[in-house]
């Protein structure tokens, strides 16, 4: 499965780094989890973009860690405002995934 989700990951971006927010790397407040979870949500966006559109799940699966781990960091990032989410629905209202905004600190403070 690792190689499956690096061979997604290589097809959507033409390079093998993430461009990750240093303010959100070295911010005392945030937890080693909900850094590691924004890094693989900046790695799903891919370089350039500020936000993705995914499920818990598939933040999950790239991160190798359960899907109540992402929506506790998610809500860790959100409460520090270094991402907005946005839930999307189907037609039956069922919610299917979130548009995840990356706003990181350096954002965060000019805003």
């Amino acid at each position: 499965m690792e190689n499956e989700m690096i061979g997604i990951t290589r097809e959507r971006n033409d390079f093998w780094f993430t461009c990750v927010d240093s303010d959100v790397i070295v911010d005392k407040e945030l937890s080693l989890t909900a850094k590691y979870i924004f890094t693989v949500l900046c790695m799903i966006a891919g370089f350039g973009h500020r936000s993705c559109m995914t499920s818990n799940e598939t933040v999950a699966e790239a991160a190798g860690v359960s899907k109540s781990t992402v929506i506790r960091a998610c809500k860790e990032l959100e409460a520090r405002g270094v991402i907005t989410r946005e839930s999307r629905f189907n037609e039956d209202g069922q919610q299917i995934s979130c548009i995840t905004h990356l706003v990181g600190c350096h954002s965060r403070e000019e805003a």
